[in-house]
């Protein structure tokens, strides 16, 4: 018998992988380039100045998997309005398993 949540872990799984893809993308091409400025510009403020919207942009895109609505009950499934689990393999809110 097929899952009737499929096609909803389906795009869950690839929001999750794009994610986490921006995140090390933007964690490596931000130092990167934060350390390319500054060495060109010579001047200590250029590092923290190019650096910060890399991170700003990295906890944005990783904000996408984390507010993921369950298939069945439609609340955040890894998190309530106390609480918050990344690694939980069950809405925290239903109990429906993740697929």
């Amino acid at each position: 018998m097929s899952d009737p949540h499929e096609e909803h872990w389906r795009e869950y799984r690839r929001v999750y992988w794009r994610s986490m893809g921006l995140t090390v993308a933007f964690f490596f091409g931000g130092g990167i380039l934060s350390s390319v400025l500054s060495a060109a510009f010579r001047a200590p403020w250029v590092f923290p100045l190019a650096f910060v919207p890399f991170v700003l942009a990295t906890i944005w895109v990783s904000q996408e998997p984390m507010r993921w609505p369950c298939p069945q009950c439609g609340e955040p499934f890894f998190s309530t309005w106390w609480y918050h689990n990344a690694f939980t393999k069950k809405c925290l809110h239903c109990g429906l398993p993740k697929g």
